[in-house]
């Protein structure tokens, strides 16, 4: 399961950097739900790259609802203490991605994704127990 929010009125962009502030805030849900940033969104094909509350980050590539890629490495720049927020972002040029958490480059990826709008989403494995987490200071940049 996914939920993925976009703005109204987003524009389709290829070339862009994003970023996202997020912090859990409670629960335990196992690391089944990634939290973070959706890219490149077209109905149901979209990016995704999300961290866990395990100190994990997914990366996912989805076609029409299909899991095409999936990524999922633990990373030294991801802050576990609880409370602490962690800065993650997506850069794009043309089918060249590059994620980073807290301005460390966690992951690069090279897929042929068309042009789509950016948001957050979150990946949901299986239901777990409840968990919240807040998403503060999006920026999306594009030339």
């Amino acid at each position: 399961s996914y939920w993925n929010l976009i703005p109204s009125g987003s524009k389709a962009l290829t070339d862009f950097s994003a970023a996202v502030n997020l912090r859990f805030i409670r629960g335990n849900d196992s690391g089944n739900y990634a939290y973070g940033l959706v890219f490149r969104h077209v109905e149901d094909d979209y990016g995704f790259f999300g961290l866990q509350n395990n100190g994990k980050f997914r990366v996912l590539v989805v076609y029409h609802t299909g899991i095409y890629q999936d990524i999922t490495q633990s990373a030294p720049s991801i802050l576990t203490q609880p409370g602490q927020a962690n800065q993650i972002a997506v850069r794009a040029i043309g089918s060249n991605f590059i994620f980073l958490i807290n301005d460390r480059v966690v992951w690069q990826l090279t897929e042929d994704m068309a042009p789509g709008e950016i948001g957050l989403g979150v990946d949901v494995r299986s239901k777990q127990d409840e968990a919240q987490v807040e998403f503060t200071d999006l920026q999306v940049h594009a030339p």
